[in-house]
């Protein structure tokens, strides 16, 4: 009986370690350690009561710590990559989007005098100092002026050096209804990132240090308008897919929503952006 119960520990512990290292190969590295790290903690905690409990004791330990949690754990990992391995959701034929959208810059090509004129009809008046901004937010977000935006569970906002989080309510929903959609066509939680929002006139200024195509005459300075990388993304933990089909998601997403007539898009090859405006 002890034979047969260390056979049944050892198939357990060798499946759960093939299931791990399955795991590992699609997830991100800093994840996988992580995981890697609470296995081999739990092993000495399991070790460590086996040499120290008694014998009936210890038989419970290794039945339950050290056959069924890790057999069941092996199921669910299994269970998961199978589920997984297919890539996208059934529900989305990514090819057709792909045929569809053969040419990203030709498709999103919305021109920049286009685009002010509707930043000026929807927008506020630019601002000079991102402390005039904020003092604004307070004063008038009740009346729907500017709003401020923060990382949630649809979105992250990125490093901003030459933006504040601000913008009218009507983009702050345009923003939101994008990364819902993102995150539908995915049918996960990963989430795009925003590097690019309000503009006063004190960061166009010390944008145009660094950047001589920089504007003055920006869609940004009327809060109207922010920018989505396609390169970066936050990626949830379990979504295998690639940057480049969560790149063609993002692509699908801002598609529908411009031929909805809701905004306009501007595919920024050199910024690695997609620049958008509310309608």
């Amino acid at each position: 009986m002890r034979n047969i119960l260390r056979s049944i520990t050892f198939l357990s512990l060798a499946l759960s370690g093939v299931a791990l290292f399955l795991l590992a190969s699609r997830i991100r590295v800093r994840y996988s350690v992580l995981i890697v790290a609470c296995v081999i903690i739990y092993l000495i905690i399991a070790w460590a009561f086996l040499r120290k409990s008694d014998k009936s004791f210890r038989k419970w330990i290794e039945i339950v710590g050290l056959q069924i949690v890790p057999l069941f754990l092996s199921g669910l990992t299994l269970f998961y990559i199978a589920r997984t391995e297919r890539g996208f959701s059934p529900k989305v034929n990514f090819e057709s989007v792909n045929n569809k959208i053969k040419n990203i810059e030709r498709e999103f090509n919305d021109l920049q005098n286009v685009q002010v004129r509707s930043a000026k009809r929807n927008g506020v008046s630019p601002i000079a100092t991102r402390e005039e901004a904020s003092e604004i937010c307070d004063r008038i977000s009740q009346k729907g002026g500017l709003e401020k935006i923060s990382s949630n569970e649809y979105y992250n906002i990125g490093k901003l050096d030459y933006s504040c989080p601000y913008l009218v309510p009507d983009a702050k929903i345009l923003l939101e209804d994008c990364a819902k959609e993102f995150q539908k066509i995915l049918d996960s939680k990963s989430k795009i990132i925003v590097t690019s929002v309000l503009r006063t006139r004190e960061d166009v200024k010390k944008l145009q240090k660094v950047n001589s195509n920089a504007t003055t005459n920006s869609c940004h300075c009327y809060g109207t308008t922010f920018d989505l990388s396609y390169t970066a993304f936050k990626k949830d933990l379990f979504d295998p897919r690639s940057d480049e089909e969560l790149r063609l998601a993002l692509a699908k997403a801002l598609s529908k929503l411009r031929k909805e007539g809701r905004c306009y898009v501007k595919f920024e090859k050199a910024q690695k952006c997609y620049h958008i405006t509310v309608r």
